[in-house]
Order: C-alpha cells, then sequence, then structure tokens
C-alpha cells in the first residue's frame, strides 16, 4: 500500500527520505539545484489533498525548481468518473503551479531540453544574471517560476536531474524531432531512444561550449525493463521481477 501511495494521482503519501538534491543544498557547497522530467514520487499529502506539496521545487525536496509530470505519463485517464477522479488528465507542473492539464505531448520532449540547456548555460561560471535569456518558447507561468526560483548570481556548483518520460510506454516523439531526423528502424521504441540520444549530445555539446564538460559528473541511468516483454536481457524478466531485466532497460 505504502508503494502505491507515491505512484498514483491519487497518492497521498510524500516521499520521505533526503534526495541526493537536499544532500547538496545542505552542503557547505550550497548547491543550485532543479530537477526536469518524471517525479512519480508522490503528488499530494493526506493533509492537503488537493495541494501538490509532495513535487520538488520551490525548496521542496531538495530541488529549487521544477518542471514536468508529477507521474508517469501514461496514468491519465480522459473520460468521466470513477476512473477520471482517480486518474485525471496528466498536469504539466512548473513548481506548484500548473502549466496544462493535460500536458502537451508534442513538445515536452523539446520543453525538456531547452529548460535544461537554458539552466547549464545560465548557471556557468562567469555568467552574468540575465545574460542568458529564458528561452522564448516557454510559457509565462513556467519563465516566472524559473525567473524567481533559480539565483544565477555567483559561482555555486549546480545539479540537474532529467528524467525523460521516453522511451516509457505510451511512446511518443516531439513534432520537431520528426520533421529534422530519420525515423529509426525501430519505429516509435526507436524514435525515443534516439530523440533523446540527440538532446543528450546537445547538452553535452552546451557543457563543452560552457566550459563545463571536463568538470561535471554525468550519471546515465535507465528505467526498469519493460513489463511481459521478452526484449528485457538477460533472463528476459520483467519489470516486477529482481532479475537483471527488471531493473534494466536495454537499449538495443
Amino acid at each position: 500500500d505504502e508503494l502505491f501511495r507515491v505512484f498514483y494521482p491519487s497518492s497521498s503519501k510524500c516521499f520521505r527520505d533526503k534526495t541526493v538534491a537536499q544532500l547538496l543544498k545542505d552542503s557547505p557547497s550550497n548547491y543550485t539545484t532543479a530537477m526536469i522530467g518524471k517525479w512519480h514520487l508522490g503528488h499530494h499529502s493526506s493533509t492537503t489533498p488537493t495541494s501538490p506539496n509532495c513535487l520538488p521545487g520551490s525548496s521542496r525536496q531538495g530541488f529549487d525548481f521544477f518542471f514536468g509530470l508529477p507521474y508517469s505519463h501514461e496514468e491519465g485517464y480522459p473520460g468521466p468518473s470513477p476512473e477520471g477522479v482517480v486518474f485525471p488528465p496528466v498536469p504539466l507542473y512548473a513548481n506548484g503551479q500548473i502549466v496544462e492539464q493535460p500536458f502537451v505531448e508534442s513538445d515536452l520532449t523539446t520543453r525538456y531540453a531547452n529548460v535544461t540547456e537554458y539552466l547549464i548555460e545560465a548557471l556557468s561560471p562567469g555568467s552574468k544574471a540575465g545574460s542568458i535569456p529564458v528561452p522564448s518558447t516557454l510559457d509565462p507561468i513556467t519563465a516566472s517560476e524559473l525567473s524567481s526560483s533559480i539565483d544565477v548570481e555567483g559561482d555555486r556548483p549546480w545539479f540537474i536531474h532529467l528524467g525523460f518520460e521516453n522511451p516509457h510506454v505510451p511512446l511518443f516523439v516531439s513534432e520537431g524531432y520528426k520533421e529534422n531526423f530519420e525515423p529509426s528502424k525501430r519505429g516509435d521504441y526507436g524514435d525515443s531512444v534516439t530523440e533523446m540520444d540527440a538532446i543528450i549530445g546537445s547538452l553535452l555539446s552546451t557543457l563543452s561550449s560552457t566550459s563545463q564538460l571536463s568538470n561535471t559528473l554525468i550519471i546515465f541511468l535507465s528505467d526498469n525493463g519493460a513489463w511481459l516483454n521478452p526484449g528485457n536481457g538477460l533472463g528476459d524478466s520483467t519489470s516486477v521481477d529482481p532479475w537483471d531485466g527488471g531493473s534494466n532497460g536495454v537499449f538495443k
């Protein structure tokens, strides 16, 4: 029961352990911290069921800023009650503010990339406050929350957690990616992985152009393996198994 209380839109439990972001903020270096992407560790608390106070951002969960979905993107249900109550359309948040509900998938991954790239540039050593404009493609709510939450003054170290929605089902690819890249031979799954790969490559280039690449620790982690899918690697186990295929997503 505790597990499902942080997984679903009707969650009434918050993630209680200290995050890596909180440990870094509590350190003498006092990191600037941001999370972009899927949270999926609690939405509402039992005491205030209409408030998103389990989400990161605004100093919650150790993060100064959050832009993303509160849970997995497949959990929205467009129909009437009772499903629509338990699984309402998935909202996109900037800190505690709803940007849109339901979220628009056609450019979600692109927006994740734009916000992350902006943060890398704005937080680079020597960057002057206001010299890096907030991306014009962002909505007013996100732009306002980003400007008010992130202190770009000084040369504090930073920590950014970027959690892509893909390649979790249901698969989708940004419209901009479709227009500029050839389809992969693995269909939607391959397209979603190659889009993610292209974004990571672009972010690495931004780290390099801002002279931060050699001083940045980059950790790339996969999601759990697929549900009842024979392509999860050793043992062909599923996402709920303790075997290798249950804990690792395979890119092949």
